[in-house]
Formats: C-alpha cells, structure tokens, sequence
C-alpha cells in the first residue's frame, strides 16, 4: 500500500520461503530504503545493500497483506495463522 512518500508491504515468508509461520512487515521510503520491519531485525544497510532481515518470534504468521487507515494504524490480515483476525496496529 502507498500513503503519502511510504510503501507498506507485507513480506508473506522470510527467509528462503521454508520458514513456516514467518513473515513480517517493510516499511520503505520514496528512495525504495527500508526504514521500518515491524516484526522483523533492524534494517541495517552495508555499503548501500540491505542484510538479510529476519522474522522475530511471535508477532506474524504469513501477513499477505497490509492496510492503513486515516490514522494511519495499520491493519495486517495473515494467511494459515489458526484463524486469527486480522491484527490492528496502532500509531503512537
């Protein structure tokens, strides 16, 4: 989803896609950087090229999408996640 100079993306599997009941959030400028993985490491760029990101425990199973509101509170429904709803995020 594009708001304002932002994309938000949901990333379905991290890693080489075998990592069941992974996945998080990137959040990347105008300039395509990542400046936000909610549910994943820090971004951290060497040289110019992002570093492998990983999925920190807990927080997302296979997100597929990503939705904001006008408060910009994020909404993030999951695929094969034991049937939960989707997940509100909100800003602080």
């Amino acid at each position: 989803m594009i708001k304002g100079k932002n994309i938000y993306v949901a990333v379905f599997c991290s890693g080489d896609n075998q990592n069941f009941g992974s996945g998080y959030l990137t959040i990347l400028d105008e300039y395509n950087k990542v400046i936000s993985s909610p549910g994943a490491t820090e971004p951290i760029y060497h040289h110019g090229v992002l570093l492998p990101q990983q999925k920190l425990a807990g927080h997302f199973m296979h997100p597929h999408d990503v939705c904001l509101d006008d408060d910009e509170n994020l909404y993030v429904p999951q695929w094969n996640a034991n049937q939960v709803y989707p997940m509100r995020l909100t800003r602080i």
